[in-house]
């Protein structure tokens, strides 16, 4: 997903660039600059590159920063995406949806010191509260260091590959594959308490709006 911005407040799009990449805040204008803000929630980094290896292989790993991704690809785990903040939106997990992915590996940092304090709960209610959101649409599963394999604040692969490895065959599903359903069934009708996926197309012409009034 690539932007370019030229003077006089221009938008030059790169025809790959699906999702906006950058929206304009009237409010935080002044008469010689403007400023612009990087909406996470419609950008995953790395997709581009993880793409079709989370077609193949139906797994996709959401990690925090950039950094990680990278690290991630050397260590072969090449369907490894980042939102660039703690958590993932429900826009996030739709794309990797829509690039097959079956099941949804959650591999925040550790932002809790230990299980028993505020934090940890914050963690719990992120990894959880998203699962139970997406589980009728694939397999949300979290890796958690539970036996401080990885110190405060770190991400799951900054203390080697072979710690991740150890961490991501460990890794906990949330989800019960058992109850895992299809978003549309075979009729067309959607069942009672079951959420539609986002259209993408629809999304699309949503995205090419706001692009023509900013």
């Amino acid at each position: 997903m690539f932007f370019l911005i030229k003077p006089y407040q221009k938008l030059i799009l790169y025809p790959r660039a699906k999702y906006v990449p950058v929206i304009r805040h009237p409010e935080l204008q002044t008469e010689d600059k403007t400023s612009w803000s990087f909406p996470n929630s419609r950008n995953l980094y790395g997709l581009h590159k993880a793409k079709d290896a989370i077609r193949e292989s139906g797994i996709a790993i959401i990690f925090e920063g950039a950094k990680s991704v990278m690290l991630a690809h050397q260590y072969g785990h090449s369907y490894s995406v980042a939102t660039h903040t703690y958590g993932a939106h429900l826009n996030h997990i739709s794309m990797l949806i829509e690039c097959g992915a079956k099941e949804i590996v959650l591999a925040f940092d550790r932002q809790y010191q230990d299980e028993k304090g505020k934090q940890y709960e914050l963690y719990e209610h992120k990894t959880k509260e998203l699962a139970k959101k997406i589980g009728t649409h694939c397999k949300i599963s979290r890796i958690t260091a539970h036996n401080d394999e990885i110190n405060y604040k770190d991400a799951p692969i900054d203390c080697g590959e072979q710690i991740f490895n150890d961490l991501f065959n460990s890794r906990e599903l949330l989800t019960d594959s058992m109850e895992i359903k299809k978003a549309e069934p075979a009729d067309g009708k959607i069942p009672k308490g079951t959420k539609k996926e986002p259209d993408i197309k629809e999304m699309n012409k949503y995205v090419k709006t706001i692009y023509r009034t900013i």
